[in-house]
């Protein structure tokens, strides 16, 4: 399609592309200011994600009218990085990507957006250049509604285990015995095989039973009764979730002694002999980075809302060779959302009675969970397990993962960058057979024993580190009060963690110009009041 430049009656360059006009041919710097005033009305974001802005007139009337706000423009032309008229930075935004760029749209808008930006956030869309680039248009609108869709979800899990993260790294700080590390550059050959614990995997580990010796097993924790029941005892458990009634899952390994990988914030294991030995995962969750050094220092992996994500992140660190996952289905089979036995099966069989049978709590508790039918009776799945489903699907294009990931019997829910594998015989017998690293390769996974800090010793940092939080609450709630925003990073994370709402209605107000006293000191007399409490229950 030809672009046509051409100056306007009032000076500012115009466009055209096609037969369509882009910009106003008299006044395109009005033309986007009125736009502006119909589509943002009496809000004030603190954020605008522009689509297909062109010339891209929206972001100096943005920043007239909003200061400071965060412009974000996605432009569907990559002529529009070198035209006529043109502002340094893009026209005027903070950040700019275009058609043929090495990253996603995806991609860019999770680098370019703040954890924090969800509640202020307005999406732009230039009516001439939807119907100039309808398809480039329609992609922006799909990677802008998921990457907003991940975020509320990530927000929802802030603000519902912030706090239980904080106070479950504080107590795994101290129970954090005995430890693993991975020795530098350390890495195996062999083929690893994750077993997540969707419906699929009983059938998956029935297949694989017979060449048990050729791969490493990682399970999810929810997935361990499952492999257990079919024979397969995992080299390493991995368990990421936060929430009390996830240490169940943790049981079987009583007298196993088999090792567990999870990151300071997941919940601490339960009390069993021997103590599980401990790796520990760093993936970014305030107070993991400023606690690990307490422990060894532990492994750093990306941050994941799954804990299948993370054991894969896992897998691909400590071998070299491919990554087969079983059980990641990301929906439900009829009433069955996970594998069996699991473990939560003893909590619904406690419930039963006469009146209300096990088949109809299962379905009472499972329905709601996938509501979503699809086309291949019967799954079921859900919008969480649908944003799941893509951000899982854009890791495995990029590295680690390219060309390493197999799904074993997938579900009907299709992810990109997985090579689907059969669950018979003959296909898993295809795929170990010459497998790099099958022969010869390291015996077992790149794991050592570390010594960890006395107790007391733990103790101490863990005082200090908690007295510290005090101090960077009261420093941001002082920047608020004094109408800015606070500098230090450390301070948002672990406020963000102490209470979402009261941090995002601090930035709102001195985004807005508003007085953020009120905010302020809710802020700073709940966070000295948590910190009280940690200080309380452990020291």
């Amino acid at each position: 399609m030809e672009l046509a430049f051409q100056a306007s009656r009032s000076g500012p360059p115009s466009c055209q592309a096609g037969a369509i006009s882009l910009h106003s041919s008299y006044d395109p710097e009005r033309e986007a200011e009125r736009y502006l005033d119909g589509a943002a009305g009496g809000r004030t974001p603190s954020c605008f994600i522009l689509s297909g802005p062109c010339i891209d007139y929206l972001s100096p009337a943005i920043r007239k009218r909003f200061g400071e706000a965060l412009v974000i423009s996605i432009q569907h032309d990559a002529r529009f990085s070198d035209c006529p008229g043109r502002l340094p930075g893009g026209g005027g935004a903070d950040a700019v990507w275009y058609p043929g760029c090495a990253m996603s749209r995806e991609a860019f808008l999770d680098a370019c957006l703040p954890e924090d930006a969800l509640g202020g956030v307005v999406f732009l869309e230039w009516p001439a250049a939807a119907r100039a680039y309808p398809a480039e248009a329609e992609l922006t609108r799909k990677a802008v509604k998921s990457v907003l869709d991940r975020l509320a979800s990530s927000n929802a899990t802030l603000r519902t285990y912030g706090r239980l993260w904080i106070r479950n790294a504080c107590r795994n700080v101290l129970l954090a015995e005995p430890l693993l590390a991975v020795p530098e550059g350390a890495v195996t050959s062999r083929p690893v095989v994750v077993a997540a614990a969707g419906p699929s995997l009983g059938e998956a580990l029935e297949a694989l039973r017979p060449f048990r010796d050729r791969f490493l097993l990682l399970a999810v924790s929810s997935a361990l009764a499952a492999c257990r029941q079919a024979g397969l005892d995992p080299d390493l458990v991995v368990a990421s979730d936060g929430g009390f009634w996830s240490r169940l899952h943790l049981y079987p390994l009583a007298s196993q002694g088999k090792p567990i990988a999870m990151p300071l914030v997941a919940a601490p294991p339960p009390a069993i002999d021997p103590p599980l030995p401990r790796l520990v995962l760093v993936q970014g969750n305030f107070p993991e980075p400023e606690l690990a050094p307490l422990v060894g220092g532990g492994l750093a992996l990306p941050g994941h809302g799954t804990v299948s994500g993370t054991a894969l992140h896992l897998a691909a660190r400590l071998s070299s060779g491919p990554v087969a996952v079983a059980g990641m289905d990301l929906a439900s089979r009829d009433i069955l959302s996970h594998a069996r036995p699991h473990g939560f099966d003893s909590v619904t069989r406690e419930a039963q009675s006469r009146l209300e049978p096990l088949e109809g709590l299962v379905r009472a508790r499972e329905a709601p969970l996938a509501p979503l039918a699809l086309p291949e009776w019967p799954w079921r799945t859900s919008r969480s397990l649908s944003i799941y489903a893509a951000a899982l699907s854009q890791e495995a294009l990029l590295p680690p993962f390219a060309g390493r990931l197999w799904r074993i019997a997938p579900s009907p829910v299709a992810l990109a960058g997985y090579s689907p594998l059969e669950a018979s015989r003959g296909a898993l017998e295809a795929f170990f057979s010459g497998l790099p690293g099958e022969e010869g390769g390291e015996a077992g996974l790149p794991l050592q024993k570390q010594e960890a800090l006395p107790l007391s010793g733990r103790k101490a940092a863990l005082l200090d580190r908690i007295e510290g939080w005090k101090d960077l609450a009261k420093g941001a709630a002082a920047s608020f009060a004094a109408g800015s925003l606070p500098r230090s990073g450390r301070a948002a994370e672990f406020l963000k963690a102490v209470d979402l709402p009261w941090w995002t209605a601090a930035c709102r107000a001195v985004l807005a110009g508003r007085d953020a006293g009120k905010a302020a000191r809710e802020l700073e007399a709940g966070a000295f009041a948590f910190a009280d409490g940690l200080m309380e229950r452990f020291l």
